[in-house]
């Protein structure tokens, strides 16, 4: 808890302690809340000590953290690579070697004393060994577009897991793109972590990282904006600087750029560029799973042979075109031989991006019962995906997150469909059992300035329940219910009103506040479903204190005077007022009128989620913590084509 929450907690607890003690008339009421009192300090210090155990053994706390760590992370990866085809037992051999380009220091202080020159070199399958072989465990991975750098990095991470060494930090895989180098690198990793793995927290998350029991795999570079990255590489190599490890991938072209500027390359870090694929591995793999694939591919396989350094052979040098190839021709009736009437690489490759997303789409379709896929029309699929690649483009965003959705629509949309309805039913609230009824129109003005708070915040992003933050606000409607309650003694029946119509409606809506936490919102590992629900509980249980409580206490009062079928009537009028006006300013109710607005329209499907769940299974999207992707930058930038 923050010294500032003290400092208040502390204040307004000596200013009742004080109002009690000076006034004497309340010293009988003093001496009543004594017990009560005690009984709470008692509480609050057996809570303290119990807080100071567990944090007793930092080192303990930090081995287990680090270890529940390493097992969501190799779960996670492990699911994303089987889910890209990278885990099967015919992989393409995709090699790597030392970097020939001028951009790392000496082969003495990368390998060691005697060493003049670097000869690192292997396949993507034994990188985890390779890396362990380095002295400082720096490594940086370049290759040219499509040349499998993100795919390297997930074998790295599922290598390194699948046979961990003790005392190794665990290797977390972040796009790091999303940074910003006006913000410390730590600062960033550690709220990468606490928004990917919420079970750590920020001060766990923090711990592992100044304790260096976290290895950054850093992907993508070259994917920050292009006035970013000179100050970024400025940043990772004071970062890097000492013995920290790490790993980084960048296409070649731009990094040897970076560090010609720079003209000082990062610290003992060992540059690996991966290799275009070639003709023999070509010729083994992309006939291996097909029926009669080798009949199929044998023309295919003779213009490689013949020609290696033709135009078929250039276009197919790179993973992502030889598993767009594979993709393409996977059933039988297909014909490979249409690549040999091509005329140069740009067409094959143009042709090859044009044919994924029909093939993946029509591989199964519609799915055999029991299957994980839904059934969805090509040409409905495609256009569904052009929109959300040219809105990404648009936006210059590098990922489906689906509390951005929003900005797919008009900026007004949201915001004036769900203020009017709020207006209404917030208009109408007062008119209930007569205007006579003073109390409603305090309850109005409470959850319609609910509402406009939330509707002023915009629903930029999800929220989450945090409770650590909250204990001074929690304190803060504790002390103001005790407050009420005196007044309530004090000056009754006239005490009693203010409390149920002020003090105990204020004090839990300040709670509710004090509850709201506003990074994305995550479970376990991120991942989309799973923050949109985070975000639809929180609004729940959050809403639900605002919205409701003000309204159960004149609901009380109004029974008492008109009846139990009234107050009934408030019960009800509390929870769809609570719901109407709140919305606006929630992620998930923007996320959710866009849809319904852009599926009107024809642009996205109704069930947005799950079509980006399906396309991510089929291999169009890949998923990074709660954000969609698409497999490949050269696939979006084809798919945004007008």
């Amino acid at each position: 808890m923050r010294a500032w929450g003290w400092v208040v907690s502390v204040g307004l607890g000596v200013l009742v302690l004080s109002f009690l003690v000076l006034n004497s008339d309340l010293l009988d009421i003093g001496d009543k809340l004594a017990s009560v009192i005690s009984g709470a300090v008692a509480l609050a210090t057996a809570a303290v000590a119990l807080i100071a155990r567990g944090r007793a053994d930092p080192a303990g706390r930090l081995d287990q953290a680090a270890g529940e760590l390493a097992r969501r992370v190799r779960r996670q990866w492990t699911r994303e690579a089987a889910n890209r085809g990278l885990l099967h037992d015919d992989p393409l051999r995709v090699r790597w070697a030392s970097s020939t380009r001028p951009v790392q220091s000496s082969a003495a202080s990368i390998a060691g004393q005697g060493v003049t020159r670097l000869k690192l070199h292997g396949d993507v399958v034994g990188i985890a060994s390779a890396f362990r072989q380095l002295p400082h465990r720096k490594l940086v991975v370049i290759g040219s577009p499509g040349a499998g750098k993100t795919s390297l990095a997930v074998l790295l991470v599922d290598g390194l897991l699948a046979e961990p060494l003790v005392g190794e930090p665990v290797p977390v895989l972040l796009d790091i793109a999303g940074w910003s180098p006006r913000d410390h690198l730590d600062t960033w990793l550690v709220r990468q972590l606490d928004e990917l793995y919420p079970f750590l927290g920020k001060d766990l998350a923090r711990d592992l990282v100044e304790d260096d029991r976290v290895l950054p795999v850093l992907d993508g570079l070259d994917e920050m904006p292009a006035a970013s990255q000179t100050a970024a590489f400025a940043a990772l190599r004071d970062a890097f600087g000492g013995r920290r490890p790490f790993v980084l991938t960048c296409r070649a072209q731009e990094y040897e750029a970076l560090t010609t500027a720079a003209g000082v390359p990062l610290t003992r870090t060992a540059v690996v560029e991966i290799e275009p694929v070639g003709v023999e591995e070509l010729v083994a793999y992309l006939p291996g799973r097909h029926i009669n694939g080798e009949n199929r591919w044998a023309g295919v396989a003779e213009e490689l042979t013949v020609r290696p350094d033709g135009e078929l052979a250039r276009a197919l040098d790179s993973p992502l075109m030889v598993f767009l190839a594979r993709t393409a021709y996977d059933l039988p009736g297909s014909r490979p031989a249409e690549l040999l009437g091509l005329v140069d690489r740009a067409a094959i490759e143009r042709h090859l991006l044009a044919a994924y997303v029909p093939a993946a789409y029509g591989l199964r379709s519609p799915p055999a019962a029991g299957s994980q896929l839904c059934a969805y029309e090509q040409e409905s699929a495609e256009r569904w995906l052009r929109f959300l690649a040219r809105d990404l483009r648009r936006r210059r965003s590098p990922g489906i997150a689906w509390w951005e959705i929003r900005q797919a629509a008009t900026s007004w949309l949201q915001k004036v469909t769900l203020a009017l309805v709020a207006v209404a039913a917030a208009s109408a609230v007062p008119l209930v059992n007569g205007d006579s009824l003073d109390e409603g129109w305090v309850a109005t003005a409470f959850v319609f300035a609910g509402g406009l708070a939330l509707l002023r915040r915009g629903g930029r992003e999800p929220i989450r329940l945090g409770f650590r933050p909250a204990v001074p606000f929690l304190v803060v409607a504790v002390l103001g219910i005790v407050g009420g309650l005196l007044v309530t003694v004090q000056a009754a029946p006239f005490g009693y009103l203010v409390f149920v119509l002020l003090f105990l409606p204020v004090s839990v809506i300040i709670a509710a506040i004090g509850l709201l936490r506003s990074p994305p919102a995550n479970l376990d590992q991120a991942t989309p479903r799973g923050s949109l629900r985070a975000e639809r509980v929180a609004a729940a249980v959050v809403l639900s204190m605002i919205g409701i409580v003000p309204f159960v206490s004149f609901a009380y009062l109004d029974s008492l005077r008109s009846g139990l079928e009234s107050g009934a009537l408030w019960m009800l009028i509390a929870i769809t007022a609570m719901i109407v006006t709140s919305a606006p300013g929630l992620a998930w109710a923007e996320f959710d009128i866009t849809r319904l607005y852009l599926a009107f329209r024809g642009r996205l499907p109704l069930r947005l989620m799950a079509f980006a769940d399906d396309a991510h299974r089929r291999g169009v999207l890949r998923q990074v913590g709660a954000v969609y992707q698409f497999r490949h930058a050269r696939l979006q930038a084809y798919l945004a084509e007008e």
